[in-house]
């Protein structure tokens, strides 16, 4: 019996290697790339439905509900958290100019609490007031605060702001300010 000779097949192609994997990075294999185009099949499953609140005229309002309404959030505010520091920033002069409030804070600590209460006490003005175009502006105003005057030198230049004539007075009798 002889054995059938098979022809030799001479492979001239070669079998495409399989793409290289990507090298591991520090990410989670689940973090979804924020520059990653969404897919057309995940674009059509997450579809939200608008909820559009019915819209009311704004109603105009003057300082004093404005003032009520600020006030009866601050002692809300006060019964929930009994925080200090928010009561500083609640309790604080207003004014108003159209429907833009405007404070004036004291540094940065305050500007803060003011960023974490924006949006509660938004809502509540808008929502008790009735009108939707209520924002709130900040102003951070440094206040200087003077000097204490210790030494016989600091009364003496405290004195000699006021009355330039007494650094004459000094130099003209020979008199030293420290004793």
């Amino acid at each position: 019996m002889a054995h059938a000779a098979q022809p030799a097949v001479a492979s001239t192609t070669k079998n495409p290697l399989p793409p290289r994997p990507l090298p591991p990075t520090s990410r989670l294999r689940t973090t979804v790339s924020l520059t990653a185009t969404p897919t057309a099949g995940s674009a059509n499953t997450d579809q939200a439905v608008a909820v559009v609140a019915p819209t009311r005229p704004d109603k105009p309002f003057i300082f004093e509900q404005l003032k009520a309404c600020w006030d009866s959030f601050a002692q809300q505010r006060q019964r929930q958290t009994g925080s200090m520091s928010e009561q500083l920033v609640l309790n604080r002069d207003l004014r108003l100019e159209g429907t833009a409030i405007h404070l004036t804070l004291d540094n940065r600590l305050q500007v803060d609490i003011l960023t974490e209460l924006k949006p509660d006490l938004l809502a509540c003005l808008r929502d008790t007031l009735q009108n939707s175009q209520i924002t709130i502006e900040h102003e951070v105003v440094v206040i200087e605060t003077k000097k204490l005057i210790y030494s016989p030198l600091d009364k003496f230049n405290y004195m000699a702001e006021k009355n330039p004539a007494l650094h004459e007075l000094r130099k003209a009798l020979g008199l030293e300010v420290d004793y």
